[in-house]
């Protein structure tokens, strides 16, 4: 356990920084009090980063289908300059097989768990898709604004096994 320094700011922010100075670890997780994860979530999560998770896919993504767009609706000369013919038709083979498959695996991963019911939501993965890239442009440009803002969460949104809202 690390004890927090007296000095302001105080909140979840300052903690979590303090503590990563102190991290020893590969990974560093972060819970809250509600947070109730899978058994085997953290084990997860170490695979997927290990498997080359790249932190700037979220990022790219936007740029690649506002590329697609233009040169379909344009064949705009300036796409071409950037990419040769088989370059951006490869690209863009890619982004559609990429988002296909991204989708697909959330099918399937909802009806291989018996989750029958979320099935038709995971069509809704590539607006997942886009908000994910959203955020993480947002975030990356206040690393810059606003470096020590902290995006607060709504919590309490589910039940517990009680009945009961988890909200504090």
């Amino acid at each position: 356990m690390v004890i927090l320094p007296p000095g302001q700011p105080q909140g979840k922010p300052k903690a979590c920084n303090y503590g990563l100075i102190h991290a020893r670890g590969e990974y560093v997780v972060i819970y809250d009090a509600e947070d109730i994860p899978e058994p085997d979530q953290l084990k997860k999560a170490v695979v997927a980063f290990r498997n080359g998770g790249s932190f700037f896919a979220p990022l790219i993504n936007p740029l690649f289908w506002f590329l697609t767009v233009a040169w379909f609706a344009t064949r705009s000369g300036m796409v071409q300059m950037l990419f040769p013919a088989p370059l951006f038709y490869l690209g863009t083979l890619a982004l559609f097989v990429g988002n296909f498959t991204f989708t697909y695996v959330n099918i399937a991963g909802t009806l291989q768990r018996g989750y029958y019911d979320l099935a038709a939501y995971a069509l809704l993965t590539p607006i997942y898709w886009a908000l994910m890239s959203v955020a993480a442009w947002k975030g990356l440009l206040q690393l810059f604004y606003a470096p020590s803002y902290w995006e607060k969460t709504r919590h309490g949104l589910y039940k517990t096994d009680t009945g009961e809202s988890a909200a504090r």
